[in-house]
């Protein structure tokens, strides 16, 4: 994002100032930094998941927003992709439409997959409800069995690999959530230990050692948001 607006002669403190803001998971921390935004009067707020454009939608009805997010329809963030209305608008990544495509190429690359861990975190639960449905529905048609393993902390990620081992999977499928993304290496190193293929979302997955991914170019979006 910040090589685009490069790109268009932006230089940050000439002619343009970036105020980042980063809440981890912490939906509380979210509404604090939208306000901080509106009270800073900014031009415009950049968003990249549901819980932060909620958040600024909630602060402010006049700065315009640009998010880009996995389901704005079902969120109800705009009433229509090509006609958003309000303040608000960007680019749907469509991970949760992708659910079912991940699931065929993992078993076309592992032929004997029939019992697949699903790593999710519940703190996001629409999220969570989200790719659970959308993977026990592909699953149904593909002669796989699902089972759900939550982690919250990393702590909980160590945890969650432990009791993998009890139900004996052909691979597992890393759900997309910031806490997963940020700990991409421990995580692929862990799937590698338990001799477990893995399916990620974005491409760094693949990139950290999982042994495969499938997404939109997520660069790209930000470059386009």
């Amino acid at each position: 994002m910040r090589q685009a607006f490069a790109d268009l002669g932006y230089t940050p403190g000439k002619n343009i100032i970036f105020e980042d803001r980063f809440g981890g998971e912490n939906p509380e921390r979210y509404a604090e930094h939208a306000a901080e935004l509106v009270r800073l009067k900014v031009d415009a707020i950049l968003t990249d998941i549901v819980p932060t454009t909620i958040a600024a939608q909630k602060a402010t009805s006049t700065i315009p927003i640009v998010f880009m997010v996995g389901d704005p329809l079902r969120q109800k963030i705009v009433p229509s992709l090509a006609h958003p209305g309000g303040n608000a608008t960007g680019f749907s990544y469509m991970h949760f439409d992708l659910d079912s495509k991940r699931l065929q190429i993992f078993k076309d690359a592992v032929p004997n997959l029939s019992r697949v861990g699903l790593l999710v975190n519940p703190d996001l639960k629409f999220a969570m409800e989200r790719e659970v449905e959308e993977y026990r529905a592909a699953a149904a048609s593909k002669g796989v069995t699902i089972q759900i393993f939550e982690a919250r902390t990393e702590g909980e990620l160590k945890s969650a690999f432990s009791r993998m081992a009890q139900f004996r999977l052909d691979g597992l499928i890393i759900g997309h959530f910031t806490l997963f993304d940020t700990l991409k290496s421990e995580i692929a190193k862990m799937t590698l230990d338990a001799k477990l293929p893995a399916m990620g979302g974005w491409s760094f997955w693949a990139e950290a050692g999982t042994l495969l991914s499938y997404s939109a170019l997520f660069p790209h979006l930000y470059r386009d948001q």
